[in-house]
């Protein structure tokens, strides 16, 4: 009897060690599991935290493309205005036929003279072709750069397309010699005064009938309404760009 009582004590006891064992193995698991998920948490909260830097950072190099782009607007947009009041009084001067060709050339020149828009697009186009555009958590955000750069894209085409009109139709003379493109400045100290002598000398500015005043004059005006034309895209542009440049420069300021 006592044999057996020594038996069951024993058994017990080793019943009770496994017991401690297993709850001690299970223990040791949840910790295991518990600081892979904390690691696994920090680890996101890291990830997200630089998306996030990185968000930012998009936010206010784009502000930066934005005002390049404005300094660019504004400076075209006084030039435009300057040009067709150049224009203007080159016309009443055409019709006074009281001012020589040189000055009419010259002038005319002035006039003709226009900046191409490129707009600063670097940080927008970074986003795109690195596949960041998922960075951008605010849809809205997103949303208007994607329309804003689609919009720019297609008014920068009309500029552009309005210049080259611009230069084909001042050039579009069959006998340039006879218009006086000789009367540049720069012209005429390339050609200097031998060959000068050489080229014809045609009074059309002294003729209204003249098929090359007649020209001239519509060059004028066509100058007139595609540079008018091209500050009322600036206008667009800048209309499009504020609402973007005001929620960006928020974003990017906090």
């Amino acid at each position: 009897m006592r044999n057996f009582f020594r038996k069951k004590r024993k058994t017990l006891a080793d019943e009770n060690k496994t017991m401690k064992y297993a709850r001690y193995a299970i223990g040791e698991i949840l910790l295991v599991v518990i600081g892979i998920l904390i690691a696994l948490s920090i680890n996101t909260w890291n990830e997200k935290r630089k998306a996030t830097k990185i968000e930012y950072e998009y936010y206010c190099r784009i502000i930066e493309d934005l005002e390049i782009d404005l300094e660019k607007i504004d400076n075209q947009y006084q030039k435009a205005e300057e040009q067709i009041e150049i224009c203007r009084s080159l016309i009443i001067d055409l019709f006074s036929m009281t001012k020589d060709k040189n000055y009419l050339m010259n002038t005319y020149l002035k006039a003709l003279r226009s900046d191409t828009f490129f707009p600063s697009k670097a940080a927008f186009q970074d986003i795109k072709s690195s596949g960041n555009l998922n960075l951008i958590t605010n849809i809205k955000i997103k949303n208007n750069l994607i329309r804003y750069y689609s919009e720019l894209e297609n008014l920068t085409k009309q500029l552009n397309q309005n210049t080259d009109e611009i230069v084909r139709r001042a050039f579009d003379y069959k006998y340039v010699n006879e218009v006086g493109y000789q009367e540049f400045d720069y012209l005429k100290k390339a050609l200097g005064p031998e060959i000068l002598a050489l080229l014809p000398k045609v009074d059309w500015h002294l003729n209204k009938e003249s098929n090359y005043f007649k020209q001239f004059e519509s060059n004028l005006v066509l100058m007139i309404a595609l540079k008018e034309r091209k500050k009322q895209h600036f206008d667009r542009i800048k209309n499009e760009m504020q609402p973007l440049y005001d929620s960006l420069k928020n974003l990017c300021n906090n």
